[in-house]
């Protein structure tokens, strides 16, 4: 016999063990390349994953405003736009408070295709009232609880209803109120004080200085200069004035304010809003890319002040950057406005095609026989090869101007 372990017998071993022991081999290999591919898996999942600062929100910064249409449990309806409010959010009622049919600012980040996470809400505007509204002015003569009576209409005033001052029994009031469907009184949306004595609000009017003292005139309007009145400006027949004067016993005017407006300083200008600040007592600061009268001139960079003063004609368009505005006012300083009247439009949408010439300045062009003005980016496809066809689409402003965001080559001429 041969002793164990003889090559002989190690040979039939290997020959007896080999097919366990290479099955156990495989498994072990399977194995090994199912955790494998379940990392891989894993890793891809992860990859595919966003992956953000611990404090930085999804997305690109955003600013979005417009009317809150619905508010759900942890999300809003702005416009078209879902926005996610959380407990981080931080909600601005200054103006009023946020709820359906309110105007709002939203400051967030919003990735593509997906929600705005919001930030900051302001509310801008509160929401209307539904009915329709009836402003008037007139003598508080009766409070009872909720009812009052002001030049014998009687209104009824609830916790919504916005009390400016402190009026009282034989003050002059401003009343705005609309009439609920299933009431007899009026609701007041807002009462404001005027005056303590009706007798003394003062009357405001302007036209040309026809005549001075000791009896005055403007526009036909006959007054008379207070002693402790305050002039500003010289008097000068022919000039425009603004009057502030209060109405006596006997019908005369006593003006305790005459100020003359030097015209010269008068300013109409056309302009696309390129953004709204704010700034100090509820004023904003706007700015403008100032198109002059002249055709083919330059735009000018300018800023508007809009107070409290200033009627903002939003019936056409919102205030917001983008828009297309016309300004009345007056000139402060360098490309600087006080405004007294803003007109709001909405650029129109358009793509135009043809022939792409040059036209005064270097960023102006007519294409198809309209003005074009061709931002940076437009400008650094033409590679100086004006005379190509190509189809430019962006917004036709209030001048008439179409304010290219893409120019698209037809013939190949544009890179």
């Amino acid at each position: 016999m041969r002793p164990p372990g003889s090559p002989a017998e190690r040979r039939r071993g290997r020959s007896l063990a080999g097919p366990a022991q290479a099955r156990r081999t495989d498994v072990g290999r399977l194995a090994r390349l199912i955790v494998l591919v379940l990392g891989l898996l894993l890793l891809g999942a992860a990859a595919a994953r966003p992956v953000y600062a611990q404090d930085e929100p999804p997305g690109r910064p955003t600013r979005l405003e417009g009317y809150l249409k619905l508010m759900g449990a942890g999300f809003w309806w702005v416009g078209d736009t879902q926005v996610v409010v959380t407990a981080e959010t931080v909600v601005i009622e200054k103006r009023g408070r946020a709820e359906v049919g309110a105007w709002v600012v939203i400051q967030g980040h919003q990735a593509a295709d997906g929600p705005l996470f919001a930030e900051f809400v302001m509310v801008e505007r509160p929401a209307g009232p539904q009915g329709i509204l009836w402003p008037f002015a007139g003598m508080l003569t009766k409070q009872a609880g909720e009812l009052w009576v002001v030049s014998e209409t009687l209104i009824r005033v609830t916790p919504d209803t916005a009390i400016r001052g402190a009026p009282r029994p034989g003050w002059l009031v401003w009343v705005v109120a609309e009439q609920p469907p299933d009431a007899l009184e009026l609701q007041a949306v807002v009462v404001e004080a005027i005056a303590s004595d009706p007798s003394q609000v003062p009357v405001e009017f302007e036209g040309v200085l026809e005549a001075t003292g000791p009896e005055w005139r403007v526009s036909g309007q006959a007054f008379r200069l207070s002693p402790a009145a305050v002039v500003i400006g010289a008097p000068t027949i022919g000039q425009q004035a603004e009057v502030q004067a209060i109405v006596q016993p006997d019908g005369s005017l006593i003006a305790h304010l005459l100020r003359m407006v030097d015209t010269s300083a008068d300013a109409r200008i056309s302009a696309l809003v390129t953004g709204i600040a704010g700034a100090a007592d509820d004023a904003q600061v706007w700015d403008l890319l100032v198109f002059p009268p002249n055709p083919w001139a330059e735009p000018l960079i300018g800023t508007v002040q809009v107070d409290a003063n200033t009627l903002v004609d939003e019936s056409r368009a919102v205030a917001r950057v983008g828009q297309w505005v016309e300004i009345q006012g007056i000139t402060i300083g360098p490309d600087q406005y006080q405004a007294d009247v803003i007109r709001l439009e909405q650029p129109v949408p358009v793509a135009i095609a043809g022939e792409l010439r040059p036209a005064g300045a270097a960023a102006w062009w007519v294409v198809d026989g309209a003005p074009v003005w061709l931002n940076n980016a437009c400008l650094a496809r033409l590679a100086g090869q004006p005379g190509s066809d190509v189809i430019v689409r962006g917004v036709r402003l209030g001048n008439g101007v179409v304010w290219a965001e893409r120019i698209t080559p037809i013939a190949g001429a544009l890179r």
